[in-house]
């Protein structure tokens, strides 16, 4: 569990909802994983993210803050989907079965 992004994520999908600035989350998300040193089941999310916050190719290298936030909500549900910590903590707290 603690090898699991996840919590970091979460915590950086709630400053997002409170108004952080989309690109200063996406820049901290590139100190923990940078370029191309991310989990294969996120490759495609993190690269939206660091076209969207870095590059900006579509828009003239401007990053712009809606597209970052949009990549990053993106990311945010592909880690959500992708995480495995939290279905064992609830076999091992709350005796559910495994999901498949």
């Amino acid at each position: 569990m603690l090898e699991e992004v996840w919590p970091l994520f979460e915590a950086m999908e709630r400053t997002l909802a409170t108004g952080a600035d989309p690109i200063q989350v996406a820049c901290r998300i590139k100190k923990i994983y940078p370029y191309g040193q991310w989990p294969p089941a996120l490759d495609q999310a993190l690269y939206d993210v660091y076209e969207e916050a870095t590059c900006a190719h579509e828009h003239g290298g401007v990053p712009q803050p809606a597209s970052v936030r949009q990549a990053l909500r993106a990311l945010f549900d592909a880690a959500k989907r992708n995480r495995a910590w939290d279905s064992s903590l609830e076999r091992v707290l709350l005796g559910r079965p495994e999901r498949s």
